[in-house]
């Protein structure tokens, strides 16, 4: 996880983000 998010730091806090938009929109249904 650190190798990956030292190489992927942009791509990493992205997907990040886009996994708790999701989660907040599925807990809100």
């Amino acid at each position: 996880m650190l190798l990956n998010t030292s190489l992927f730091g942009a791509p990493m806090d992205r997907l990040v983000l886009l996994a708790v938009l999701v989660t907040v929109l599925l807990t809100q249904h």
